[in-house]
């Protein structure tokens, strides 16, 4: 299931992909104003990364440093889901994650949680503080209809795979980034994993 044709006509398939979508690799980059950081969400190991990008960049950056996000202090815990990083931004000083409780555990709509924290960039290990928790079951029109966003699956299934009119679909959401404007207001984004 894994070996690649050697047609390029022939589909290919990674049956373990559907479960990794989210969970592999990183979230949201982004520069620290006024440094010379590039921040980034290892969605793996669930953790920051910090990395001095001053030198030659035909060269191995020097100081690369990494945060574990559950052992600094104010990191939420769940007990009806996993905890998912992704966005990442910077503003006034501070420094934001976004996380959603993909509600996986306990399986249900409810449950599903959007987290931003903040954070100081310059004392990462000085932990977070809650800035907003909210239901992220927002409605938005798939193939159609108009449907909200459901837990985390890590197993493709018809159900919980829904089809319509050929669709399939399982809305499952992502906090990808959050962004303040000259006021002050802090808008959120999302996507479907």
């Amino acid at each position: 299931d894994f070996t690649l044709s050697s047609s390029k006509s022939t589909p290919s398939r990674d049956i373990n992909a559907f479960g990794k979508v989210g969970a592999m690799s990183y979230g949201d980059a982004d520069i620290q104003p006024g440094t010379d950081y590039l921040w980034t969400v290892n969605l793996y190991q669930q953790a920051l990364i910090r990395v001095d990008v001053s030198g030659n960049p035909t060269s191995v950056p020097s100081d690369v440093r990494q945060y574990i996000l559950n052992t600094l202090p104010g990191y939420p815990t769940s007990s009806t889901g996993i905890l998912r990083p992704w966005g990442l931004t910077f503003a006034h000083g501070k420094g934001y994650l976004g996380v959603v409780d993909d509600a996986s555990i306990s399986t249900l709509q409810a449950n599903l949680k959007a987290i931003v924290l903040e954070f100081d960039p310059d004392n990462i290990t000085a932990g977070f503080t809650q800035k907003l928790s909210f239901d992220p079951n927002l409605k938005r029109q798939i193939a159609g209809s108009w449907i909200p966003f459901f837990p985390w699956i890590n197993t493709y299934a018809e159900p919980p795979v829904t089809v319509n009119r050929g669709y399939y679909y399982r809305p499952q959401p992502v906090l990808s980034d959050m962004e303040f404007d000259e006021f002050g207001n802090m808008y959120v984004s999302f996507f479907d994993r």
